[in-house]
């Protein structure tokens, strides 16, 4: 299958994984798999922002996350978000933060087109000075003990 069939596809509302899986003869969802689909989705995290409600829930759980942190993270800590997606959550909880105290933020995603929507979003919300990086959470790109909170 072509990756325009996949996006069109996706578009239907299809379930992209189970697509993948019987075109791979695959019983899992492989890294390749799950990296497909999140490509094939990239932005529809930040779409769901402009329903209102859904943003202020968002806002709220930034501000609860960043409050349970501000506990554990002493001043120019520092926190990694594996997954970080398209930095919808990150993106709240580092502006929670950064009104308090100063903190160091990483995020890493398997896709390369979420966090290419990531880096977007955080410019976007003034959430800026947060590295990112493509790569796996099974070889992630920091040593051990590199972060105060992950």
């Amino acid at each position: 299958m072509h990756p325009r069939e996949w996006k069109a596809a996706y578009d239907r509302g299809e379930n992209i994984t189970e697509l993948l899986r019987q075109e791979t003869s695959s019983r899992v969802n492989t890294e390749e798999i799950i990296e497909t689909a999140y490509d094939l989705q990239a932005g529809a995290y930040v779409n769901s922002l402009r329903d209102a409600a859904f943003r202020q829930y968002k806002v709220d759980y930034g501000d609860a996350i960043a409050e349970t942190l501000h506990r554990l993270i002493p001043e120019g800590g520092s926190i990694l978000e594996p997954g970080v997606g398209e930095g919808t959550t990150l993106s709240f909880v580092s502006n929670s933060f950064a009104r308090r105290a100063a903190c160091r933020f990483h995020g890493f995603d398997l896709s390369w087109s979420r966090v290419a929507m990531c880096r977007q979003w955080l410019n976007s919300q003034n959430a800026n000075g947060v590295f990112l990086s493509v790569a796996s959470i099974f070889h992630a790109p920091y040593a051990d003990s590199s972060f105060d909170v992950v």
